[in-house]
């Protein structure tokens, strides 16, 4: 089941890439209105700031638009520049020497190694190049790929010290804070940055850390100068989608919209991902054109909630795990990849995609529910005997959850409860459970408790229970009628239960097949509700931390 809220909240947190696949969109230089505008391409844009600002990471870029844009022929320089800085990365020097040789005919992307390799190279290199803070980065990265953050601390504040003013270096830095909740480190990294009031994308980056920290910006003000000073839409993307997200929880829709359309003149995937958060969580729709959206490279996590929102769940699930392969340093890709994995019932990925992301954080209540779920249905899937040993460390697992002192906790404890009693044969103690669970988070006014529903729905039908009938009546009677009741999962899912109520003996095929079609008997309209994702939840859904 998942965990809804009235208020699903992103914060426009930085993305973290690679450095070689860092768009130089983040290393440009800054251009004020009153100076004359560049009416020229983004290449030509790139190709004038480099002249006058000749750094690696806009270097970088310029090859890779030079590639993509057939203008390798005025790079030339660029990529001998490349080859001469003896901090350049290999990989960025042999993209050089291919553009040099003529043999360039793809873009800079990653390597795509495993990370222990990457830790292998990264550590090589540096004991020749001490001072590479992008690589120093970079191996930051890769460490807390497979969950050695003090490790990755030691990366991430030894490239911090050798390049502290960095633009790149300081969001990326906060970003991994961040991730591993430390986020007054984070805040205290951007605040320090000299360039905090002049620079849109340490601002932004601001604006959205104090957020996640429960605080109020202070820099509203600025931010708002900045986006009528500034001349690159490309520099001011990220700005104008964090104050639009500000303005839409502030319930200014009009407002909101204007700033998120500016976002979307030259978005990143992280505005594009902020831009669809706000069309399912407010009136703002069709902010983003699915023609565009399907031509970006990457932005898997927009894609994902685009399919999502039109009840294609496969499309849905391909996009996720895509994000998680792009995003490796958190586990909320493999929070919503295994929330999909779930609503599918495809249990063998679901353990597949939550054991990659259990490597990050080892401790996430979501994510080792979701494989205590997953390992126990795909068991029941292949007729496997479910006894109580099997039961026993999720059993432990959800006595402990059932202390806490937040009553959301208890209740999702409570469904799992049911869950459990319900795949043992207790039938009556399955349901007791459940109701349990739906009458405390009616309690709190919480909005899980249509999922707890609908989870006790399909246990009621699997097992053939005598009241399955009259829940799948009173169920059926609230989808559609608005709200979260209209949330594409519970339509989705919904249309697996009527085939089940129809054939309960043929439940195991009826729940892992394809569905294409949505049943019109059971779907009422296409709205989509407010969906919570947040970062508490112990259950087989969804969840958000906060980004």
């Amino acid at each position: 089941m998942s965990v809804f809220k009235k208020v699903d909240r992103r914060d426009l947190i930085p993305i973290w890439k690679h450095s070689n696949e860092v768009s130089s969109v983040e290393f440009l230089a800054l251009k004020a209105r009153d100076q004359p505008e560049i009416e020229s391409s983004y290449f030509s844009e790139l190709f004038h700031d480099f002249n006058h600002n000749r750094t690696i990471g806009v270097g970088a870029e310029l090859l890779n638009i030079a590639i993509l844009t057939n203008n390798i022929s005025q790079v030339s320089h660029v990529a001998n520049f490349i080859l001469n800085d003896k901090n350049s990365p290999l990989r960025l020097k042999d993209l050089a020497r291919h553009i040099l040789d003529g043999n360039a005919f793809f873009p800079l992307e990653s390597v795509g190694r495993l990370a222990e390799d990457e830790i292998r190279l990264k550590r090589k290199w540096l004991k020749e190049h001490p001072k590479d803070s992008l690589s120093w980065i970079d191996l930051g990265r890769a460490f807390v790929s497979i969950g050695e953050h003090e490790s990755a601390r030691k990366s991430i504040l030894t490239g911090l010290q050798l390049s502290n003013h960095h633009r790149w270096i300081s969001r990326v830095s906060a970003r991994f804070f961040i991730s591993i909740n430390e986020n007054d480190i984070a805040h205290k990294i951007l605040k320090k940055n000299p360039n905090l009031t002049s620079d849109p994308w340490i601002l932004s980056a601001e604006i959205a850390v104090a957020k996640a920290n429960g605080r109020n910006p202070q820099n509203w003000k600025v931010a708002k100068k900045l986006t009528e000073t500034i001349q690159s839409d490309f520099h001011l993307t990220e700005l104008n989608s964090c104050l639009a997200s500000l303005e839409l929880l502030d319930g200014n829709q009009k407002k909101a919209k204007s700033l998120f359309i500016n976002s979307l003149k030259h978005p990143n995937a992280n505005v594009l991902a902020q831009a669809k958060w706000a069309e399912r969580t407010s009136d703002l729709k069709n902010l983003v054109d699915d023609n565009f959206l399907k031509k970006q490279k990457n932005s898997n996590e927009a894609k994902c909630w685009a399919c999502y929102a039109e009840c294609d769940m496969k499309s849905a699930l391909k996009f996720a795990m895509l994000w998680q392969k792009e995003e490796p340093y958190t586990c909320e890709p493999a929070i919503l990849s295994s929330y999909l994995a779930g609503l599918l019932d495809d249990y063998e990925q679901m353990v597949n995609i939550v054991e990659k992301g259990l490597i990050v954080e080892p401790e996430n209540e979501t994510l080792n529910l979701n494989k205590y779920f997953a390992e126990i249905s795909l068991a029941e899937i292949k007729n496997e005997p479910l006894t109580v040993e099997k039961f026993s460390l999720v059993l432990k697992f959800i006595k402990n959850i059932s202390h806490s002192k937040d009553k959301g906790t208890i209740a999702h404890a409570y469904a799992n409860s049911g869950f459990i009693f319900y795949k043992l044969g207790d039938f009556i103690s399955g349901k007791e459970w459940y109701e349990k669970s739906i009458n405390m988070f009616l309690s709190i006014n919480h909005p899980s408790q249509v999922l707890a529903e609908i989870n006790h729905l399909r246990e009621a039908l699997i097992s053939k229970s005598p009241w399955g009938e009259s829940l799948f009546e009173n169920i059926t009677k609230k989808v559609g009628r608005g709200g979260l009741w209209n949330d594409p999962a519970i339509r989705f899912y919904m249309c697996k239960l009527e085939k089940i109520r129809r054939d309960p003996s043929n439940w195991r095929f009826l729940l892992t097949e394809d569905v294409s079609n949505i049943n019109d008997e059971v779907l009422v309209n296409d709205n989509t509700s407010r969906f919570n994702l947040s970062n508490k939840n112990p259950t087989i859904w969804v969840s958000n931390k906060k980004k």
